[in-house]
């Protein structure tokens, strides 16, 4: 099989598989567990993990309070997008839920004070995230062509620039954010 073939299936099923995403973290912190012993109780530190993690699931509420519908979904084995969003949160990084979800998870790794688990989980998800967006930005490219290609060009992946921000065109949402 061609590589590109196997990085396709990989991001697929890594895709349909995405809210299982924090099992490969579970499973380092276990095999790590014997170093947790050493951890020294820190208010500061714990304050500023749990800050690191809120601000992950700020981010989060920020993109899913003015997605519009029928996208950035919980859908599993296919991908759906009726529109393209490119405005909010979306302006200023392509996979806001992604950024998102690393700030949480760093936030729950610096908790365990190990720099080993924080390494190996950040490399994890970084190998996760990237076979699914490669996946991701193979349909939205097929779907929406040169529009997606020349918003890619200005908007970074994952790394967030401010440079092009735009406010989103709709209402924000909280009802969409309890639900999803």
């Amino acid at each position: 099989m061609l590589l590109n073939e196997i990085i396709k299936k990989l991001g697929d099923y890594c895709f349909d598989n995405r809210g299982l995403q924090f099992l490969p973290y579970i499973l380092v912190i276990l095999v790590e567990i014997g170093d947790l012993n050493n951890a020294v109780e820190s208010i500061p530190h714990e304050i500023f993990c749990f800050a690191v993690a809120l601000f992950g699931i700020l981010i989060r509420i920020l993109t899913i309070g003015f997605v519009p519908k029928g996208t950035s979904g919980r859908n599993r084995g296919e991908q759906i997008a009726e529109t393209l969003n490119t405005k909010g949160m979306y302006s200023i990084v392509r996979n806001p839920l992604y950024l998102g979800n690393f700030f949480i998870f760093l936030g729950i790794t610096l908790m365990t004070q190990s720099w080993e688990i924080v390494i190996a989980n950040s490399l994890i998800m970084l190998i996760i995230y990237t076979l699914i967006i490669l996946r991701e930005e193979e349909f939205l490219l097929n779907k929406f062509g040169n529009t997606y290609k020349n918003w890619a060009q200005r908007v970074n992946c994952l790394i967030p620039s401010f440079k092009n921000f735009e406010f989103p065109d709709r209402k924000f949402s909280v009802q969409k954010v309890i639900k999803k």
